[in-house]
């Protein structure tokens, strides 16, 4: 390739033995695409803590990973409703896996909500703005997720969400505004247990530690990465 445009470091970084050394690359991120920054909502003991996990239909298997542990361990005074917003290939998966887990974990609610490719991004928004903590699990050894987008993250962020994710090396960057550990059972309780102060937390950093992937900026950096494709093109 002469150029190559990557969504994070990390991937840049993972793919230069590959590359020419000629080749011209640009880091561009993945911009945010909820239209407004959502405040994180209130958890009050006794009430329903609600739970949000989004992603693709590659993703849905490292939810299911960590699901048996999260059922058994997750510490909170009230119901429990997990919402999966997925396509229906990766919701048909998960219900087989779960069968009878209203009857096993009587204190969860688990909410089924089909992706509408044509509803967003207003749907994902309207999801995540109503939820107090998003999971993002994954696998920092898988090859095929090492070099992982910001994007989940940067959009659970900013509709106010606490997110519990696992420590892929581009999510390390935004450690500032969420959790991050290989135990995600662990790691949503911390949450549950310092929801008042993460809130907090996130509401101080949020600004600034999104502030590159504002899609203005974003706009303004793919300007930038043509103008000079194309003028090292016509040299």
């Amino acid at each position: 390739s002469d150029c190559i445009i990557y969504p994070s470091q990390a991937l840049r970084e993972l793919s230069s033995p590959y590359t020419n050394p000629n080749t011209r690359e640009h880091v561009i991120p993945d911009p945010w695409q909820l239209e407004r920054s959502h405040q994180p909502r209130d958890l009050k003991d006794g009430e329903t803590l609600k739970i949000i996990w989004f992603g693709s239909n590659k993703n849905i298997q490292y939810l299911w990973e960590h699901m048996p542990s999260i059922l058994e361990t997750t510490l909170h005074n009230g119901k429990i409703e997990l919402t999966i917003l997925a396509q229906e290939w990766a919701i048909k998966q998960i219900k087989k896996c779960f069968g009878s887990l209203n009857k096993s974990y009587p204190n969860w609610i688990i909410r089924f909500v089909r992706w509408k490719i044509d509803q967003q991004p207003q749907q994902l928004e309207a999801e995540i703005s109503r939820a107090h903590i998003c999971l993002v699990p994954s696998d920092p050894t898988d090859p095929l997720k090492i070099g992982v987008s910001h994007n989940r993250i940067v959009d659970a962020v900013k509709g106010g969400c606490i997110v519990a994710a696992s420590p892929m090396k581009s999510y390390l960057e935004l450690s500032e505004i969420a959790t991050l550990d290989k135990n995600i059972a662990e790691l949503l309780n911390y949450c549950i247990k310092n929801y008042t102060l993460l809130a907090k937390k996130l509401i101080t950093n949020r600004d600034r530690c999104l502030e590159r992937f504002n899609p203005a900026i974003n706009q303004s950096n793919w300007n930038e990465a043509w103008k000079k494709i194309l003028d090292k093109k016509h040299e």
